[in-house]
């Protein structure tokens, strides 16, 4: 297990449990507790409190040497304070010299650790895992070379490890952002083997697109803050999974292809367990260790009409002899129904002979309405023609009219002849 070092200086005491600093470097020493109390000697210039309470109880409330009292949610900016189920860590820079006390539901397991030299004990981070590759990674915190747990402590803790892609051109993860792929636990479950034994266990999902990321993993509290950076590459599995997506196909013809990398994995070391699930929900199981790069293995089950989709895992070695168990990505197909059988010959004569009467009745149409549409614009333009040729006689008529009227009439006995 490779560490990652934090000595005890101030400037670093706030990695995981930070511990005292003392004005000269002294041995790991316990402070017991004596009916809640506990004695600070001089010279100590920062003191860290583990504290377990009962479980589900409030957090302990703590009486300084002048009966002044800290609490969860009053005290001083300086002090860092982290409540968790059954715990508390605090951290107390510059403690009072004398006589201090806990009120609370303390456990008997409670004690005060005088450290002076802290580090963070982690496995080796990969820089290269397959997608969906399964990484046991384990961290433990030690004070001056003792593992330091305490009950519940994880529930103290928050734990985040994210990738961010390095967006690197060609990547299948170029421009992908940031993922939270998970974190470290000690509660018995998953990878990790013991509660509360003081060994962190990684839970963290690798099923991303490949490519090259930045690894973020940050541990912290109120108390302490520990941040770890690298680069880490995720390549594709050196094996591929495909269903031929053919329209038409029978369903009893439905095979799923098998190609496997040999120049990556070691020869018959690989073996899948897959899992089809069918439309109606019904799940089978798949066994396959597959013995050619290239294999196609039989689906007998795709029967009925609809999606389906296969999940599972995958173990094997690599060529390198590094063995691996990977979660494969769910992989879907649909099974459509099958296209109409093509039309007899009877059938294709009788469309041809549709189509020459749809044919035939729309050149009809045509005609017709050619001879229609010529016939109403003569129709038009005699109509406007008539009506023009009329309008014009009766304004000659109404001219000739008015010219009569207007003319004077000479009778013969209104004629005077003697001038």
């Amino acid at each position: 297990m490779k560490s990652w070092l934090v000595k005890g200086v101030i400037p670093f005491l706030c990695l995981w449990f930070s511990g005292a600093v003392l004005a000269k470097t002294v041995s790991p020493q316990t402070l017991k507790l004596l009916d809640n109390r506990f004695r600070v000697d001089y010279g100590i210039d920062v003191i860290t409190l583990l504290i377990q309470r009962e479980p589900n109880s409030d957090p302990v409330i703590i009486v300084q040497p002048d009966g002044s009292k800290w609490y969860a949610h009053r005290h001083p900016p300086e002090l860092k304070w982290t409540k968790g189920y059954s715990g508390d860590m605090i951290k107390i820079p510059n403690p009072t010299p004398g006589p201090w006390q806990l009120i609370g539901e303390v456990s008997k397991h409670s004690k005060i650790l005088l450290i002076s030299d802290v580090t963070l004990e982690l496995d080796p981070l990969p820089a290269r895992v397959f997608r969906g590759q399964r990484i046991k990674l384990t961290a433990a915190i030690e004070g001056d070379d003792q593992r330091l747990a305490i009950r519940d402590f994880h529930q103290m803790l928050s734990w985040q490890v994210q990738l961010s892609s390095a967006n690197r051109q060609g990547d299948e993860n170029y421009a992908a952002g940031v993922r939270k792929i998970g974190g470290f636990t000690d509660t018995g479950t998953s990878l990790d083997e013991r509660p509360n034994d003081g060994i962190f266990t990684s839970s963290l999902n690798f099923n991303q697109p490949s490519g090259l990321y930045h690894l973020k993993l940050e541990a912290s509290n109120e108390v302490f803050s520990r941040i770890i950076e690298q680069d880490l590459e995720i390549v594709p599995q050196p094996f591929r999974l495909s269903v031929p997506d053919i329209l038409g196909v029978a369903p009893e013809d439905y095979q799923l292809n098998v190609e496997v990398d040999v120049e990556e994995l070691m020869p018959n070391e690989l073996h899948l367990s897959l899992h089809l699930r069918s439309p109606s929900g019904m799940v089978t199981d798949l066994n396959i260790s597959p013995t050619q790069p290239q294999q196609q293995i039989q689906l007998e089950n795709v029967m009925q009409l609809g999606s389906y989709s296969i999940n599972g895992e995958a173990v094997g070695t690599t060529a390198a002899g590094e063995e691996f168990f990977l979660t494969l990505p769910e992989l879907s197909f649909y099974l459509a129904p099958p296209p109409p059988p093509p039309p007899s010959a009877q059938e294709r004569a009788e469309q041809v002979r549709q189509q020459i009467a749809e044919r035939d009745e729309a050149a009809q149409v045509r005609v017709v309405s050619v001879v229609i549409g010529f016939n109403l614009a003569l129709l038009l333009v005699g109509g406007g023609a008539l009506i023009f040729w009329r309008k014009r006689q009766r304004l000659v008529q109404q001219l000739h009219q008015v010219k009569e009227e207007e003319e004077p009439q000479i009778e013969a006995n209104n004629i005077d002849l003697t001038s």
